[in-house]
Order: structure tokens, then sequence, then C-alpha cells
């Protein structure tokens, strides 16, 4: 092996320039990745491809990268600069933190409650133009949080890594380093002015845990955005909330000790039960591609934030918080507004000192549009379950032999909420935390109990939302298919004018609703099938219980059919009547202060 290699090597990678050219193809401009086999077995015995190598590194500005490179070729420290060996000394750390066994089982910390295909990593100009709509979406609540590689030493915090941005029922991840690289194109320009105008919309509600020190931090990385993070409006710090918890007197132990979870993990632990898995905390976020675990955690770290909000603003008086919440940060501000502020702990002064507001009351409360609410009923819950899909909110209902267990599993995986009547609450509660977990009082009718349950998690119902789900199957795909069209497949239908199968829509609504969903017209190429008429997903139209009649109706242009289960619905009266029973609760309509009706 000596004898085949030894000179060989120098023959065919020296001069220095070809030994610079096969390294740079392993740690150019996008950062160390993996070193090729061959020279990571040979350079610990090469003392002249070491010096080439040490050289090559001498030119290289990126500590970290050169740190990790000489890790993975097991270059002599005693021949790299004091900060290389040390950033060498936190990759080691990080490594071994990363390996070692968690204290405690996963089980039993605080759990995403949304499905992995839910999480976005954003590293390009296109992923940010597909997802802006839902990042930039007016009036809705966020979590923010922030990740970067962990320093050990003096010198103030590293480049902010990766930004965490959750919305209810996604989480998205920007990769900061890229989207801010000239390298990028169009991204670095869409990626500061998506973040200027997430950070200075008033509208957007941006919550955080020590907001101000984060944002200083991202500033401070991103030259680009520091007139943002300093514009900021519509911020809330979650940490004033928990302060003013504490004072409250509401402390969990350890709160300023060495053990036990501390500042956020503890708010989560003290709010939704559980604290938060902090295993990935200590890892490399510089690193790309950044594993699964670590993905998880930054969705984790993010999301939290939406429950713990959600949950203190549903029961403030649980955890001894005024009712006037939330508390609002604002960056700039040279004066306090209202009287019941959570004490401050003592802070150097700083340009960007973080001031309390707070806002009022009648803003208290969070909302939740109805199509990102999920939830998932028990079995004797079938009313309900149709009654909340009638109002465009995501039903999965068990069937009679599914128990708990899978209630908990499903709300973990798909994001859902409990609604029971039957199954054990409080085992439920204990399994998927505070706020997720609702117990349905059966003595009501199925509308008093979908008011009630859209009154409890404060869903915001509009008159768009109304029969926007398929109450049958839950599907909330459609087709409009023209009048003839329909005619021509009832007259192919082999069992004209037969049993139930279709519903009704709407006819004149109150303040003018009209039934308009978003789906395109059935063109042949949608159709499998015209004889029994089937689509091409292989959903057969339920064409059967479509009367003679309303074929023949001089007003009536247009049906929709589910693409899920095939129902056919037709302009009718029910979506007046829905309209007119949920009034009180949809969106612009005032809403009484007692319970449900």
């Amino acid at each position: 092996e000596g004898r085949k290699w030894g000179p060989g090597v120098r023959g065919r990678w020296g001069p220095g320039e070809e030994v610079g050219a096969r390294c740079e193809g392993e740690f150019g401009s996008e950062g160390w990745s993996c070193p090729h086999p061959i020279p990571q077995g040979l350079v610990g015995q090469d003392e002249w491809l070491q010096e080439q190598l040490l050289q090559l590194l001498a030119s290289q500005d990126d500590v970290a990268m050169v740190a990790q490179c000489a890790l993975d070729l097991s270059l002599p420290e005693e021949r790299l600069p004091a900060t290389v060996v040390a950033e060498m000394s936190q990759l080691r750390l990080q490594e071994r933190t990363a390996k070692a066994p968690s204290e405690h089982r996963w089980d039993d910390c605080y759990q995403l409650p949304i499905a992995r295909e839910d999480i976005y990593f954003l590293a390009s100009w296109e992923d940010l133009a597909r997802h802006e709509d839902a990042l930039l979406q007016p009036g809705q609540v966020v979590g923010v949080d922030l990740e970067w590689r962990p320093s050990f030493g003096a010198g103030g915090r590293p480049r902010v890594s990766l930004m965490q941005v959750a919305v209810a029922g996604h989480v998205f991840l920007l990769d900061l380093p890229r989207l801010s690289s000239p390298a990028g194109g169009q991204a670095p320009r869409a990626f500061s002015q998506l973040v200027s105008r997430l950070l200075s919309d008033p509208s957007i509600t941006k919550l955080g845990y020590g907001m101000a020190g984060d944002l200083r931090s991202l500033g401070a990385s991103y030259p680009a955005l520091a007139q943002a993070v300093q514009k900021l409006q519509g911020g809330l710090d979650l940490l004033q909330a928990h302060r003013q918890m504490r004072v409250a007197g509401r402390p969990a132990p350890a709160v300023d000790g060495a053990t036990g979870p501390r500042g956020l993990s503890l708010l989560v632990q003290q709010v939704l039960g559980k604290p938060l898995d902090k295993t990935q905390q200590l890892s490399n976020w510089d690193r790309r591609p950044l594993g699964e675990e670590q993905l998880v955690y930054a969705a984790a770290d993010a999301y939290c934030l939406l429950e713990v909000y959600w949950a203190l603003c549903r029961e403030p008086a649980r955890f001894h918080l005024p009712g006037a919440l939330p508390w609002s940060l604002g960056l700039g501000c040279s004066e306090r507004r209202g009287t019941q502020e959570p004490p401050l702990q003592k802070a150097s002064a700083s340009p960007q000192q973080a001031v309390l507001q707070v806002r009022s009351p009648e803003d208290a409360a969070p909302e939740v549009p109805a199509q990102a609410f999920r939830v998932v009923c028990d079995s004797m819950l079938g009313g309900l379950a149709r009654t909340l899909r009638c109002l465009g909110v995501d039903v999965r209902v068990l069937h009679s032999g599914e128990d708990h267990r899978q209630a908990a599993e499903v709300a973990r995986q798909e994001g859902r909420v409990i609604l029971t009547s039957g199954l054990p609450y409080h085992k439920l509660r204990a399994q998927v935390g505070a706020g997720r977990c609702l117990a349905v009082d059966c003595s009501l009718k199925a509308q008093q109990q979908a008011k009630a349950v859209i009154r409890h998690f404060n869903v915001r119902v509009t008159p768009a939302d109304i029969f926007s789900r398929c109450q049958a199957c839950n599907c909330d795909q459609y087709l409009r298919v023209s009048k003839d069209m329909m005619k021509q497949l009832v007259r192919l239908s082999v069992h004209p004018g037969g049993p139930g199968g279709a519903g009704s829509a709407l006819e004149e609504a109150p303040q003018g609703c009209t039934y308009d969903p978003p789906c395109r017209w059935l063109e042949d190429t949608d159709l499998q099938t015209r004889m029994p008429a089937t689509l091409a997903n292989g959903t057969r139209l339920q064409l059967a219980g479509i009367p003679a009649g309303v074929l023949r109706r001089p007003g009536l242009q247009h049906f929709y059919c589910c693409t899920g289960c095939g129902k056919v619905f037709w302009e009718g009266s029910h979506l007046a009547r829905v309209t007119s029973n949920f009034q009180e609760v949809l969106e612009g309509t005032p809403r009484p202060a007692s319970g449900p009706s």
C-alpha cells in the first residue's frame, strides 16, 4: 500500500495547485462536507500532505470550516492557530452532545403537534416566493425563533444560521446563510424584503422569547435587516408574561438552578405540561444539510410559542396573569402605556431597549382561521364533526373500534386538537398537553357543541368557510360541473332518481353571502368513464340523489362535486340556514358575551 500511494501521492497531487484543487472541491463556498476517503486515511501519515493542507487552510477565513476540516483529516493541533484549536474543541463537544443519550424519554418532552411534511426548509428565492402568502398573511399570529452555532468563548454570538417562523399548522425554516449569499441571485433581496414586511406589519403578531436580544443578533448578523429590526411592530415577548407568572407566585422548581428546565423550556412545561427537548441546542447549526433531529427541534422551538400563547390567552387567570393580554413588545418606545405591566429584570440600557405595552382587552384572544383549525373527534361526536366541517374545520372522526391511544397518536402526528365525549379526558390531556384536548358536553345539540368549540378555541369563521369542506368525507377539493354536462351524466347514469347521496348548498343568504368555492370546471379529461360517471382518481359521482326537478330549475347554472367521495351539491337553501344559525360566530358580526346558545 505504501509503495502504491506513497511517492505516487506526491506525483499525482503535487505540486500544490493540484492539492488545492482537490481540496477546494471538498470545502469550497458551500462549506466542508466530507473529505475524500483516500486523503483522509493518508494525511495523518504523510508530512508533505499535512504541510500542503495546512498552507491551504491558512488561506481560508472561515474558522469553523477550517476547524471541521482539521478534525476530519486529523491534522496536528500544535501546527494550527489558537482560534482554530478552540473551535475544534467546541466541535468535539457538540459532537459528544449530539451522540449523548437523552436523560429522559422523548415522550416526557413537548412534542411537535404537526406532521413532518408541514415543516418547510426555505433556501432559495423560489422557496420564498412559494410560501410568501402563508408567511405574510395579515392578521395572523406567528412564532419566531433563531438558531446559531454555539460559542463557548468571548466575542459575542456567532452569525445567526436559521430563522424559524411558525404559523398555525406549519413551520418555515429559513436558511439565512444561503438566502443572504450574493451567489443566491434574487434570494438576498427577496429574503430581506420578506423579513422586513413580516417584522413591520402591525397586523401580524410576532411571538418570541427574549425577543429583543434575538433581533439584535439578527440585525448584527445581517446588516440589510438592521433597519427592519428597529422598526418592529406587533412584537410580543412571552418572556415578559413568564416573568409576570413568577411574580404571581407560580415558579417551578429549578427556575434559577443548574438542573431542570429553564427559560422557554420551563415556560412550556408550566403552560403545556412538558418541557422542551433541548438535546440539539448545542449542535452545529452552520453545517448543511441539517440533520432530521435538528429540523424537528428547530420547528418545535418556534411552534411551542404559538401553543403557549393560545393557552395563556384562553386561561389567563389560571396562570395568575391580568386579563389585558397579550403583552406587546415595541422597539425604541420612549414611554410605557397601560398600568398593569410585568416588572422587568435589570438589563443594560440600549437604544433598542424593549418597552412593554398593554393591548386592549378585545385584542387579547388569539384567532385561529377555520381552515387552519384541525380536530379529531371520537365516534360519539359524529354530528359535531359534520357541523364543524360545514364551517370549514378539518375534522377527523375515529372509528368505533379506536380508543384514546389512537386519538392521542393522531393528534400528535397530524397537529390536531382532541374533542372527546366518552374517552378519558385527563389521560388524553396528559398525553397531548394543555390546550390540545376539550371535553364536549353531550347534553348539547351538535350546533350548540360546534358554537362552544368555536368560542373555546376562538376559531375565526368567515362566510367563505361555510361549505368549503365536504360534510361527508372532510375533503376540501371540489369540481364545478356545468348544468349541461350534469344532465348528460345523469342521463347516462344507471339509476337516475334513486336514493339520496347528494346535498344542497345555497340560495339567498343573509348579508350577501354567496357560495363560490375556489375550484375549476369539470372537463372531459377529469372523467375516467362517463357510465358510470367516475373521476380520474377513481371516485364515482353520486348522481342518484339529484331530483329531476333540480335539473330543470331555470336559475340553476352549475353543480359542485366532491373529488373525495363524489357527493354532488347544488344551489339550495342550506347555506342560508347555516349562515343564519351561526351568524353570531361569523367574522364581522358581534359575538355575545354569554356562553353558547
